[in-house]
């Protein structure tokens, strides 16, 4: 992840990163001069000029239109939030500061639940939501910053998340079935005897990895 730190002395960073081979030595004039390097100070040669589509989107679109954009999906956020209010099915998980907005599914099974409703609406390409974890719950989400997104995408979103026809997810996980105990030796005697086969009790055996195998 991006970040920074402060040192009180350059020439201690320089020290560490600093390089001098051949295709990168110094000089007075032309694109090699100016020395120290920028690469003087980090582990990258070469670095991207991030700052320009920056500059290129306030050249072209400017700082109002920019702002406005960034306001309009805060207040998606805040209508997404009164659409859970008022959904029984959800809850929201924490307060709303921004375009960001974090709920679940109320489910008996809720980590489980809630991850599976993520990843269907994922697969259905009509939305596409995240999951973080908030105070140990699985939250689904929702981080508005696309411009094309309207209440339309947040309404389906509500209504595929909690709406008519999800009532099953809040079901339990279907138990699996118990393994069928092993048969005791009289089951299995009385079994064969039945087919005329001998009786195993009758039959030698002998030990092999912790069960009993009948000899051949």
């Amino acid at each position: 992840m991006p970040g920074s730190f402060w040192c009180a002395t350059a020439r201690c960073i320089a020290k560490a990163f600093a390089a001098s081979p051949a295709y990168l030595r110094k000089e007075l004039r032309g694109l090699a001069a100016g020395s120290p390097w920028p690469c003087d100070y980090g582990p990258d040669l070469s670095r991207g000029f991030r700052a320009l589509k920056t500059w290129f989107t306030l050249k072209v679109h400017g700082t109002q239109a920019l702002g406005s954009v960034i306001s309009r999906l805060c207040a998606l956020a805040r209508y997404l939030e009164s659409r859970i209010a008022e959904t029984p099915e959800l809850e929201l998980l924490a307060p709303v500061e921004l375009n960001v907005v974090c709920f679940r599914y109320r489910a008996q099974d809720a980590q489980r639940v809630n991850a599976q409703i993520v990843v269907e609406l994922q697969e259905s390409g009509a939305v596409a939501p995240s999951t973080t974890t908030l105070g140990g719950r699985l939250a689904i989400r929702a981080a508005l910053v696309n411009h094309r997104t309207g209440t339309k995408e947040i309404d389906l979103l509500v209504e595929k998340t909690g709406g008519p026809g999800t009532g099953h997810r809040n079901q339990r996980r279907p138990r699996r079935p118990k393994p069928r105990a092993a048969a005791t030796g009289r089951g299995l005697a009385a079994t064969t005897r039945a087919r005329g086969c001998p009786a195993l009790s009758q039959r030698p055996h002998r030990v092999r990895s912790g069960f009993r195998e009948p000899a051949i």
